[in-house]
């Protein structure tokens, strides 16, 4: 585990990165702990690194004490389609961990899903949109039955909203990615980006990264982009997912 910042008055980013899945260690798919590493980086570069304090955990660490203060919870990780060997995403893995995600949402901390963790299983369906705002909806009736949809495609990242903070300084250019879409959405989620190179017969299901305020208090960001590491070489997303953190970090974005 990799702690940075000791101010108490930052607000608190906690990364938990599941541990690498998808073939060897040097392909860049779904490393979750580079991803991790990266996006740490990242925010330690960015124009709001004075704001924050970040927990980096790897390999499926819990660290629950980080978790339990957190202003914002990014999670990296696999997220269990009906197959072996992908299990739940971090956040949704035990029961253990459902409770401790329940009390940092009610006291209005930012969850972020990223790509894989974007998957929930039906029992789980609900609630999960509450906390993050939509999923990769995979069960129904109990069984493999998928109503989100995957697609690599070529596309541009088009702004599916006029105003929202997150789009601030997004480029709209175009980007090969591994593409969740026709998500289950929550009714107050806000679509942020729409890929309409992408089948669908609306935009709602070429929807790939959106925001909610949630009801309870607090807000969350996710996005189903991310497949690779590569991924965070384009600038347009690199920018999404760094202001989507700080934005449900509770930080005024630039």
């Amino acid at each position: 585990m990799n702690i940075f910042g000791s101010n108490t008055k930052k607000k608190s980013i906690v990364i938990l990165a599941g541990k690498k899945s998808h073939g060897p260690d040097d392909n860049g798919v779904h490393d979750y702990p580079a991803q991790a590493r990266l996006l740490h980086y990242c925010l330690l570069k960015s124009s709001i690194s004075d704001q924050i304090f970040i927990t980096r955990a790897e390999n499926d660490e819990w660290p629950e004490a980080e978790i339990s203060r957190a202003d914002c919870l990014v999670i990296i990780s696999d997220g269990r389609d009906g197959d072996l060997p992908y299990a739940e995403a971090s956040h949704l893995s035990s029961p253990t961990r459902i409770n401790l995600i329940k009390e940092v949402v009610a006291r209005g901390a930012g969850i972020v899903p990223i790509h894989f963790a974007t998957f929930a299983s039906e029992k789980d369906l609900e609630m999960t949109k509450e906390w993050q705002g939509a999923c990769f909806q995979w069960e129904r009736n109990g069984k493999r039955d998928w109503y989100s949809k995957i697609t690599w495609v070529k596309g541009m990242l088009d702004h599916a909203t006029l105003d929202h903070p997150i789009l601030n300084g997004v480029e709209d250019s175009p980007f090969l990615e591994e593409y969740y879409h026709k998500l289950s959405f929550h009714p107050k989620t806000i679509p942020l980006i729409k890929v309409r190179a992408l089948p669908g017969d609306n935009d709602t299901e070429k929807v790939v990264a959106w925001a909610i305020d949630r009801e309870s208090g607090g807000h969350s960001f996710g996005t189903t982009m991310m497949h690779n590491l590569d991924s965070l070489r384009h600038n347009g997303l690199r920018t999404l997912i760094l202001n989507g953190i700080a934005w449900s970090a509770g930080i005024s974005i630039p």
